[in-house]
């Protein structure tokens, strides 16, 4: 299986929660470390979705 987080004109979204679960099976038993601003928000949302307790995702936020 393979898998680009670029863009793509197919309907095929690597983010969406049955694709994580698909590409990680266990991902609700591991711990998720983020960091950033605007994607970390999405990307939370979608890990909880996925099944991943919200006390296994850690992020980060910062600025330049």
């Amino acid at each position: 299986m393979e898998c680009g987080l670029g863009p793509s004109d197919a309907s095929f979204n690597p983010l969406a929660p049955q694709t994580l679960r698909r590409l990680v099976p266990d991902l609700a038993r591991r711990a998720v470390y983020l960091c950033g601003r605007g994607m970390t928000v999405a990307a939370v949302s979608v890990l909880v979705q996925a099944g991943v307790p919200q006390k296994r995702i850690h992020t980060e936020s910062f600025a330049l």
